[in-house]
């Protein structure tokens, strides 16, 4: 009989449990160009709070115009900041190889920050957790008309 109770009693507590989704991930960011230029990126720490905008708009990045850019409160980038930031090579400022960047996440992590990336015609300003979350993978196409694709 106690058996029977302590198996009910596992299952039950069970009910309530809470699994973990992916514990860490990559972040791809690819860009898409009509001509083949160098593209670079530099990262910013925004030190304000966003009330009209949800975690999800975030997520795969949210494209925003240069003055909202200008107006946002932001500073350099401090790796200390972000413990899964620790391991990663500098990424504050870099020419890109290619044309993606991938950034390493840890699941529980909502950090929002201004993403520049830099063409030798535009600046396109993204604001994205590029640090939290799992697995996942947005497309920034630069042509005439800028959007994101999220995948």
């Amino acid at each position: 009989m106690k058996v029977k109770y302590l198996l009910l009693f596992f299952l039950m507590s069970q009910v309530f449990a809470i699994a973990q989704a992916c514990g860490s991930g990559v972040f791809t960011l690819e860009v898409k160009l009509d001509k083949n230029e160098s593209l670079a990126y530099e990262i910013l720490q925004i030190q304000q709070e966003f009330e009209s905008l949800m975690y999800k708009d975030f997520y795969h990045g949210y494209i925003i115009n240069q003055d909202k850019a200008n107006a946002l409160k932001v500073e350099p980038l401090e790796v200390d900041r972000i413990p899964s930031l620790k391991n990663q090579a500098a990424i504050s400022i870099h020419k890109m190889k290619g044309n993606s960047i991938a950034f390493k996440t840890i699941e529980t992590g909502y950090y929002v920050h201004l993403l520049k990336i830099k063409t030798k015609k535009k600046e396109i300003y993204m604001l994205a957790n590029l640090f939290g979350g799992c697995n996942r993978k947005s497309t920034l196409v630069l042509g005439e008309k800028v959007y994101l694709i999220k995948h």
